[in-house]
């Protein structure tokens, strides 16, 4: 007859990391269950803990702060609201997969990762209590494509320069697109309908929003947002 679940919530939480234990030890990359009620951490596989160079004893006395400490406070900005969209959602099947940047003990620069997360526990009411997250190393020196090193990058490029792009007008983005092309300005007066003039002026604005002075950092634009 099949054992009833132990009386208390945190008894579930430690019986359920019991149970996945033996599987989340063998997986590739890093297995890390976070308490979502504070942000501590659980758990974490071995392979994580030296990694970050610390004993899960020492991240459970950090608590929340382990965040701050391991991760770019930055880059988490994009993901973090994604992630507490999740949550209001509970629903324990779906999973959200997002890049973000870690930092090593041993490494003095930070570190690109694949991350998986879904809900790993719920209360008796239903409310999630309890996240796991799969973490891959992306090294480029050694399983990189050209492709995804160039997404990573495109990652960083719009964090720091969307307040930029941001202030591109919906025909100056047009141009914009049109002059990572290489079209000239009679080109692009006749493709969109208006005169050379104007085709001028557009070219002038979004090379000052942009601060940008060659053809490269345009391009540079127009592929880390989209446009080509």
């Amino acid at each position: 007859m099949a054992q009833p679940y132990p009386a208390t919530l945190q008894e579930r939480i430690d019986a359920a990391i019991e149970a996945a234990r033996p599987t989340l030890e063998l997986l590739p990359g890093v297995a890390t269950i976070n308490d979502i009620r504070d942000g501590s951490v659980l758990y974490m596989s071995a392979k994580g803990q030296e990694l970050l160079g610390v004993t899960i004893d020492e991240l459970k006395e950090m608590g929340p702060a382990y965040h701050e400490r391991f991760f770019n406070p930055v880059q988490a900005e994009e993901y973090v609201p994604i992630l507490l969209d999740l949550v209001a959602r509970n629903d324990a099947s779906e999973t959200l997969t997002f890049f973000q940047q870690v930092r090593f003990a041993t490494e003095p620069h930070w570190q690109w990762h694949l991350s998986s997360l879904r809900i790993f526990v719920q209360d008796d009411n239903g409310a999630p209590t309890c996240l796991l997250a799969l973490s891959q190393h992306l090294n480029p020196e050694r399983h990189l494509t050209r492709k995804v090193d160039r997404l990573l990058e495109d990652l960083d490029f719009v964090r720091l320069h969307s307040h930029l792009y941001e202030g591109l007008g919906a025909r100056e983005r047009q141009v914009l697109k049109l002059m990572a092309q290489g079209l000239s300005t009679a080109e692009m007066a006749d493709l969109l309908s208006i005169s050379v003039l104007t085709a001028e002026t557009h070219r002038k604005n979004v090379r000052r929003k942009l601060q940008v002075h060659t053809s490269s950092d345009l391009l540079r634009y127009a592929h880390a947002f989209d446009l080509i």
